[in-house]
């Protein structure tokens, strides 16, 4: 995982190498650096060294900090980007899905089971020491986690190219299954967004102008972003984008507690492709049926009017297809939010440094 993690230092934004110690977790700062950058992605901080009791008692006592992981192994902090809007409803069709199935535990075991949002584990045995965020879990009250919810994000057409998140997400999903007490994992869902991204703005008219670069100026010259908000710019860079060709990829892997034995396979349980304007392309693209149903990870409830319960709740693919293509459209929103204003920073930085073609434009020479 070394490499991995060295490839997304090399990639990610400098600024997360300012976050050099654990307490610069609570910095309001940190949080505006999830919600003001265009972070995606989980990013292991560079310069942030702590050893395993120094994390565990952090984590332990700070539950308001951003959400992180600590990998005990590599003794680094990972961060975790705020979720998406696809990522966001994802969640919410799970803990229905979760709902559900905890309802039915909770009236055959006749204990307490319930799903949580944004929550903090330690693992045991061989991974001891490591300390994982979870997006939403299904557990019994009080009790480790029986099913895990995770979901990242990764740009189209690189699914196989060498890529951190994902490779650190199915090596946690086994960690998960090694480090929970008594076996008490069994079943981790994987979701994965595969987006193609906006491009970001540019124009002839700045002075570092490469046309051979992966760029756009969506219509709209240095004077039009200079005099136009925010808001304005996205929604025009969102209006385009919706009659392009770019496309959103979901899928779904399940990951059960064989999973360690057969480290890196999980089974394929659907897969969805969505264009820009949140329209579900047509049944050739999305293939993958399952038959899986959480009765099969609850052995204890065979035999019981809970079984069948269990039994009935199947991947929610209605959910998955009725709901989703909203969450896209809003989702290429976002983006097209933070190309705007990465366009008005270009366009102040050009007019800053006084660019001949910026100033012809701008009084109408050109």
């Amino acid at each position: 995982m070394a490499r991995q993690i060295e490839s997304a230092h090399k990639n990610g934004d400098k600024r997360f190498n300012l976050i050099t110690t654990l307490n610069h977790l609570k910095d309001r700062s940190v949080t505006r650096l999830r919600e003001t950058g265009n972070m995606r992605t989980c990013m292991p901080l560079p310069n942030l060294n702590a050893s395993p009791p120094q994390a565990n008692h952090f984590l332990s006592n700070q539950p308001c900090i951003s959400p992180v992981d600590y990998d005990a192994p590599m003794k680094r902090v990972i961060l975790y980007p705020q979720p998406s809007p696809v990522q966001a409803q994802l969640i919410k069709i799970f803990e229905t899905w979760l709902g559900d199935a905890a309802r039915a535990l909770s009236t055959k075991s006749k204990k307490l089971y319930g799903t949580r949002q944004s929550s903090q584990w330690k693992l045991h045995g061989r991974w001891s020491g490591c300390n994982y965020f979870a997006r939403l879990v299904l557990q019994e009250v009080d009790a480790f986690p029986s099913v895990v919810l995770e979901t990242i994000h990764i740009e189209r057409g690189k699914e196989n190219d060498e890529h951190f998140e994902r490779d650190y997400i199915y090596e946690k999903a086994g960690r998960w299954f090694e480090g929970s007490p008594n076996g008490t994992m069994q079943l981790v869902i994987i979701a994965l967004i595969s987006h193609d991204p906006l491009l970001p703005w540019t124009s002839p008219s700045l002075p570092d102008w490469n046309p051979a670069s992966p760029c756009h100026d969506w219509g709209m010259s240095p004077n039009q972003i200079k005099h136009s908000s925010a808001a304005t710019i996205a929604t025009n860079i969102a209006t385009q984008d919706k009659n392009s060709s770019a496309l959103t990829g979901v899928d779904l892997y399940l990951a059960t507690a064989s999973y360690p034995n057969h480290r890196g396979y999980s089974e394929h349980v659907w897969h969805g492709v969505f264009r820009a304007d949140g329209q579900l392309l047509p049944p050739d693209y999305n293939s993958v049926a399952s038959d899986f149903a959480l009765s099969q990870i609850f052995p204890q409830v065979i035999g019981s009017p809970e079984y069948n319960a269990l039994n009935e709740l199947r991947i929610p693919v209605n959910d998955l297809m009725t709901t989703l293509p909203r969450a896209i459209v809003q989702d290429r929103y976002a983006q097209a939010e933070f190309v705007a204003r990465d366009a008005q920073q270009k366009a102040r930085e050009c007019r800053s440094q006084g660019s001949p073609r910026y100033e012809h434009e701008r009084n109408g020479l050109a």
